[in-house]
């Protein structure tokens, strides 16, 4: 994509759906996030293999 055509594509890109309050310390920070979801695929139940 040419950079001056990115004015005009960032204006069709929706706000995000997440904006962390912090990097690192807190309750609502990406760390936390990505710590959740590491332990939610680490706990989902593996799909039968035949």
């Amino acid at each position: 994509m040419r950079w001056n055509y990115l004015p005009v594509f960032e204006r069709h890109l929706t706000p995000p759906h997440y904006t962390p309050d912090a990097l690192l310390l807190g309750t609502d920070t990406v760390a936390r996030r990505y710590r959740q979801a590491l332990n939610a695929a680490a706990t989902a139940p593996h799909p039968q293999t035949v």
